[in-house]
């Protein structure tokens, strides 16, 4: 067994959601301009082997292949890793192949023994899958994980299940923390799109439109803010 390192926070932040367009990449991309911003040095990760979204914005993200236990072999080598953080985009309904993993290497209690926090941020919709998708996660691993519940403002809907959910009320009273992460602007967000943009690079580059780029930095305003509010989980 590896020895342990308490010389670096070390942590291990999973972006994860329902499948398609709920916008877990999107917002994993908002949370490496916020890591780089804070000087929180981390490897990437697009886990999605069908869609690889992240990469084609951060093509120095590493794949993750998450259809066997075996592909998510980098999370646990790379704790011993100089950098201290690892960040991954999960792909849609990865969750599952993710615990088996955790379940034939003992990852979620490695990662603590070697002093690192795994959290999980789950882009949520208001929708009955999304829901149900986060309590078959909650109970898959308690309260081994810190959650961050970002709820989706691009996707339309009613947030009265959500507010009403059993789910809701367990995660909460375990410490987990709600997050808003609000709409983009649909242009806006198609021109970013369109050439592969960071956001950071997104709110100054001339190929868009004064008002798209005034959409882009407000945007990046208000999530980062959000950010703020769960630091102390995203940059121990």
């Amino acid at each position: 067994m590896p020895t342990t390192n308490t010389k670096i926070q070390r942590s291990v932040i999973l972006v994860g959601g329902d499948k398609g367009g709920v916008g877990k990449s999107a917002v994993a991309r908002a949370l490496s301009d916020y890591l780089y911003a804070h000087g929180r040095d981390h490897i990437a990760y697009d886990g999605d082997d069908v869609n690889p979204t992240f990469l084609r914005f951060f093509p120095k993200a590493e794949r993750l292949y998450t259809k066997s236990v075996k592909g998510f072999e980098p999370l646990i080598n790379n704790l011993e890793s100089e950098t201290p953080c690892q960040l991954v985009d999960l792909g849609g309904g990865t969750s599952i192949m993710l615990g088996k993993f955790a379940d034939h290497t003992g990852f979620i209690a490695l990662a603590e023994k070697m002093g690192a926090k795994i959290a999980l941020m789950f882009v949520l919709a208001p929708g009955v899958d999304s829901v149900n998708l986060l309590k078959i996660i909650s109970e898959q691993y308690g309260n081994r994980l810190q959650y961050i519940i970002a709820r989706s403002e691009a996707i339309p809907g009613n947030w009265d299940l959500w507010q009403g959910s059993k789910t809701r009320e367990k995660l909460l009273a375990a410490g987990a923390t709600e997050i808003t992460i609000p709409a983009l602007d649909p242009d806006a967000f198609s021109a970013v799109d369109r050439y592969s943009l960071g956001w950071r690079v997104a709110a100054s580059d001339r190929r868009l439109t004064l008002a798209a780029r005034s959409y882009v930095f407000r945007w990046i305003e208000k999530v980062n803010g959000e950010f703020d509010r769960v630091a102390e989980i995203l940059l121990p």
